[in-house]
């Protein structure tokens, strides 16, 4: 038996979006003590860095909430393909710097893994040769 499981692009908006925009509305307000839960210690000046990409990814939460009922493809495509460079761009900054010993916390390495399975799912969607399915 060959079970196929397959998501649509706008359920992984959806999901993108939610898991983001709490993320980024802890950060802005408690950016100290929620990147403290995961072994990163800020000062004043990371503390105004986090917030910075927090406001990106609040921006990215509404822009992915919004692009789910596209009727143009090609805007569709482009936000896929943005979704799909801010996270890679993510994974790579998390891997090398846990790797170079920057974050040497476990704990961070749940950002290397969210980072990671939203760049595999935006990563199917790039490669795939279907057409975005709704679930409409």
């Amino acid at each position: 038996m060959h079970i196929v499981l397959r998501m649509n692009y706008d359920r992984l908006l959806l999901i993108d979006a939610v898991v983001f925009f709490i993320y980024s509305i802890g950060t802005l307000i408690f950016a100290r003590e929620l990147l403290d839960l995961h072994g990163i210690q800020l000062d004043t000046s990371g503390v105004l860095m986090a917030d910075i990409a927090a406001a990106a990814f609040f921006a990215f939460s509404v822009l992915n909430l919004k692009a789910r009922k596209l009727s143009d493809v090609n805007a569709l495509h482009a936000i896929m393909d943005a979704n799909l460079i801010k996270h890679i761009i993510s994974l790579i900054v998390f891997v090398s710097s846990f790797m170079s010993g920057g974050l040497d916390d476990i704990r961070t390495l749940s950002f290397v893994l969210l980072f990671f399975v939203f760049s595999v799912a935006y990563g199917f969607y790039y490669f795939s040769k279907e057409e975005y399915v709704s679930a409409d």
